[in-house]
């Protein structure tokens, strides 16, 4: 540390200039350059398979793609501090580039900052709209995505604009700086915090706050609509028997013997009979006539519809005749228990529920699977977020770490930028590392590029 008192030429009055310490530079040049090359390697390898991957051009992939490209200018800021640290704003000249840099640096810190929280709120809002209207069209997707990402960048352009002129004339003072990656600093007694900075500071906070509750608000929605949160559909009644080979959903439907189960005490008003098998008791339960089999498929496609038919099977019908199939003048009745005298009726009747169930069932298998993914990405991006960028966001607010020396207080906002510039590579490795579908297009990728190098046939 060198500590040195002089004439402050763009401040008035004499003030103590203090140095970074040489090991702090180093060890800080030494974490921007490996963090740029290997930011830079991941998020151009994860662009080109988001580009050559017809199957990755999905509507909530562009937020991805907005991601890497905000990482990149992450990069740029890294190489910015890379030269910062090494300017001694000594004169004009040296002083003005410092200047020019540090609210440079500031512009795309706090763009970058924003731009990582209205992408999660985003993600969030697009995943509550999809999930209770699935029939939305592609293009009504991609409008929610694009105009999201659009008002995300006029939203954080505009404040991290404001925030780097704001700070950027008191950079090179201790007490207020924002900028760690300086080769000196001033030690001003005077110094104190603008109205304006306080405002801007104030606005930021504000935005994210409301992120947070578009966040939360999403993903509680989500997990409500699909049965995480409640009771609904999750204590249904097993049947007495099921059949091997069927998944769950489906054998609810089935009977023991291909005709629905009716118990005798049914007639008496008891919804079960009960019977002894050497020294077991079995209780056999009855299955009512609309009783609902897709509870989670109506929950996930259409959850009005599906409260609506909840609420309709606990409510008495009256009791309509029906006719046989066999007979000319018959009509066909609509109830899943409808007992058909024709022959091959209740073969054929099994056949088509347990067709229909399994179909059904896959559907709702792969849908859960991609949604519980991709929920798990946000999830797992959220979080990393957070670790990477709380104490940055802390460590801005004025007079937060007024007890600390100011000495200290440069080294802890540079622990922190160097914090937060972790936020550029680990996106793109989650991706690569723990996404399947990302996995698979990175090897038709490399299959592709190597049979076009003839090294592979």
């Amino acid at each position: 540390m060198n500590n040195t008192t002089g004439e402050c030429g763009h401040i008035s009055g004499s003030c103590e200039v203090w140095e970074l310490p040489f090991g702090v530079t180093v060890f800080a040049l030494f974490c921007l350059a490996v963090n740029i090359v290997i930011s830079l390697l991941i998020n151009a390898l994860l662009m080109l398979i988001l580009q050559h991957s017809p199957s990755l051009k999905t509507p909530p992939n562009s937020h991805l793609l907005n991601i890497c490209i905000n990482n990149i200018m992450l990069c740029i800021s890294m190489l910015l501090s890379m030269v910062g640290v090494n300017v001694n704003s000594v004169n004009d000249v040296t002083y003005e580039m410092s200047q020019a840099l540090s609210g440079t640096q500031l512009f795309i810190v706090y763009n970058s900052l924003l731009q990582y929280w209205g992408t999660f709120a985003s993600i969030g809002y697009y995943r509550q709209k999809t999930t209770k209207e699935p029939s939305l069209t592609l293009r009504t997707r991609r409008q929610i995505v694009s105009r999201s990402i659009v008002g995300n960048w006029i939203i954080s352009l505009s404040l991290s604009m404001t925030c780097s002129l704001t700070y950027t004339g008191t950079s090179n003072l201790m007490e207020t700086t924002l900028d760690p990656f300086r080769k000196d600093y001033y030690l001003s007694n005077t110094s104190t915090f603008a109205v304006e900075q306080i405002t801007i500071i104030l606005f930021i906070l504000g935005v994210f706050l409301v992120g947070l509750v578009t966040i939360f608000s999403s993903y509680y929605s989500i997990f409500k609509t699909l049965n995480v949160t409640g009771t609904f559909a999750k204590n249904r009644v097993t049947p007495w028997q099921r059949a091997p080979s069927l998944a769950s959903d489906v054998a609810d439907l089935t009977v023991p013997c291909g005709r629905s189960y009716h118990p005798a005490d049914a007639a008496a008003g008891r919804p079960f009979t009960i019977s002894k098998k050497s020294n077991d008791t079995l209780v056999h339960y009855q299955k009512c006539d609309n009783t609902l089999a897709f509870e989670d498929i109506l929950a996930l496609e259409n959850p009005i519809r599906a409260v609506n038919q909840h609420k309709q099977d606990h409510q008495k019908r009256q009791l309509q005749m029906t006719l046989s199939n066999g007979s000319a003048s018959s009509t066909r009745s609509r109830c899943p228990d409808f007992t058909d005298i024709s022959l091959g009726a209740d073969l054929e009747r099994f056949q088509m529920l347990k067709n229909s169930s399994a179909l059904r069932n896959q559907f709702l298998r792969r849908d859960r699977v991609s949604l519980s993914s991709a929920i798990r990405n946000s999830v797992v991006m959220f979080c990393a977020y957070l670790v990477c960028s709380l104490p940055l966001i802390f460590c801005s607010f004025p007079r937060v770490l007024a007890a600390v020396s100011p000495p200290s207080r440069v080294i802890a906002l540079l622990a922190c930028r160097l914090l937060f510039y972790i936020n550029a590579p680990v996106y793109p490795t989650w991706y690569l590392l723990f996404s399947k579908r990302v996995r698979k297009c990175l090897r038709r990728m490399l299959d592709s590029l190597l049979l076009r190098l003839n090294v592979r046939r």
